[in-house]
């Protein structure tokens, strides 16, 4: 499966919880060679879970040896009949299927669904070649006056549609499995199609329920199997407010799934040790920039996530932005946490991001004004009880982590080779600065940041990042006043 965002294709290779989800596919597939038949399996879990990788990673994986097919059901909701949906995507699929031997079954096909679509909506000829797909408009042209006499010639009853609905529906069928067949005997006998359907539980309720009693009743076909993924929760919830509260829509979801499986959500810190794209982030900058006391990039990155309720489909957005990033600060002197922490404000809340924008630096103070690092400690962020420790030195807020680390940012904006050691008096030691058991932990962290300007003392070229600087880089436009 390739991804539509950039072209890459979608393997198990690049998922943060393998080699367990991949595990599971394989699993999955045994287990659904046995069931066959139309067998409906839903994958359920939350929004973030990693639900749509998983079911593209497993597609690419059997798309050597079998039929897949992928529906968005989300990006296609803006049409009224899920019948009109899925066939369109997969005949789509078979069309473009390289070992397509049949092309007369093909068109067959298409004239089949005209009659079904025909008779059960009353559309007109024009409607339907628009409406169908691409392919499908394009073969059922030619026979349009065909059709156009064949719909007429039913007569108008409600009884006699319904007939000619039921018949055309039937040789629909029959003729597609026959295409199905014809183009599975040309993979191995234990080949299936498999039809994957995500992002169902985005979609308008009535329309939901539609196309699940459409894959159900109308696409029941053999050697065909359907891996629909929920949030089942959520959906329950939407189905709700169209039946009412009262309504067992647990119950109702379950007469369309043959079999439930639920993928959890990893926690957040799990995600960022085994997520290649942050750890490539962290090898790629100067370990100065987050080589700290008392915390790491992933817990850092983990709890920052945490304070402002960023779930991991928003995560994998912010990583996705930094990676973008990286040119323009690798080999550069900055406070990791500080560029870290500004992405995840920016996916919280951009518009109180563009009011922090510093409009004076610390060279431009005067005595009695304030730094402009403050304005980020105003920020609501985590209390002292999401703290952390090395060994037995006292406990260092989320908070005061955050106030250092912008306080360092906004040094590096002044930094030249004659007052560069300046920068230490703002981040003053107890007593003569020595190292003391008893230090408290905001002066070991102060002692780490001295420690880190002394050897940028000792280089021969600095290269730093302002702290304007590192915010036009957060912001896509740059346009931040």
């Amino acid at each position: 499966m390739v991804s539509e965002a950039n072209g890459k294709t979608i393997t198990f290779e690049d998922c943060a919880f393998n080699p367990e989800r991949e595990q599971l596919a394989q699993n999955l597939t045994e287990y659904l060679k046995l069931q066959k038949d139309g067998y409906v399996l839903n994958v359920d879990g939350e929004w973030g879970s990693g639900k749509t990788f998983f079911l593209k990673a497993w597609q690419h994986k059997l798309s050597t040896s079998n039929l897949t097919c992928f529906i968005d059901a989300w990006n296609i909701d803006y049409l009224n009949d899920p019948l009109i949906t899925i066939a369109s995507k997969l005949l789509d699929t078979l069309h473009n299927n390289p070992k397509r031997i049949n092309p007369a079954k093909e068109k067959l096909v298409f004239n089949r669904l005209y009659r079904v679509i025909s008779v059960a909506s009353h559309l007109s000829s024009s409607a339907i070649s628009e409406t169908i797909s691409p392919i499908a408009g394009k073969t059922l042209e030619a026979g349009t006056n065909l059709m156009d006499s064949w719909l007429l010639s039913s007569g108008k009853s409600e009884y006699d549609l319904f007939r000619k609905s039921e018949a055309a529906l039937t040789e629909f069928k029959k003729t597609l499995q026959n295409h199905i067949n014809d183009i599975l005997s040309q993979y191995d006998d234990d080949a299936l199609l498999y039809i994957f359907v995500d992002e169902l539980d985005r979609c308008r309720p009535n329309y939901a329920i539609e196309l699940l009693e459409s894959v159900k009743h109308l696409f029941c076909l053999e050697n065909t199997v359907f891996i629909v993924a929920t949030n089942r929760s959520e959906m329950e919830k939407s189905i709700q407010k169209v039946y009412g509260s009262d309504f067992r829509s647990d119950n109702y979801l379950s007469r369309f799934f043959d079999r439930s499986i639920s993928i959890r959500s990893p926690s957040k810190s799990t995600y960022l040790s085994r997520n290649s794209k942050f750890q490539e982030i962290i090898t790629s900058v100067n370990e100065e920039n987050y080589n700290r006391p008392f915390i790491n990039p992933e817990s850092f990155f983990n709890a920052a996530c945490e304070c402002h309720n960023i779930e991991l489909r928003e995560i994998e957005k912010i990583i996705d932005q930094m990676t973008l990033s990286l040119p323009r600060i690798r080999d550069k002197q900055f406070s990791f946490y500080a560029f870290a922490y500004l992405f995840i404000l920016k996916e919280a809340n951009r518009e109180n991001l563009y009011s922090l924008y510093p409009t004076i630096s610390m060279k431009d103070l005067s005595p009695n004004s304030s730094p402009p690092w403050t304005k980020y400690s105003s920020q609501e962020i985590a209390t002292p009880n999401d703290s952390f420790r090395e060994g037995d030195i006292k406990k260092i807020s989320f908070r005061q982590i955050i106030e250092t680390e912008f306080k360092w940012q906004d040094c590096l904006s002044i930094y030249d080779r004659s007052n560069i050691r300046d920068a230490c008096y703002f981040f003053p030691l107890e007593e003569s600065g020595n190292y003391r058991s008893e230090d408290s932990a905001e002066t070991t962290y102060n002692r780490k940041i001295r420690s880190v300007i002394a050897d940028i003392i000792k280089q021969t070229e600095i290269s730093t990042i302002s702290f304007q600087e590192l915010f036009k880089i957060v912001d896509a436009s740059s346009v931040l006043q």
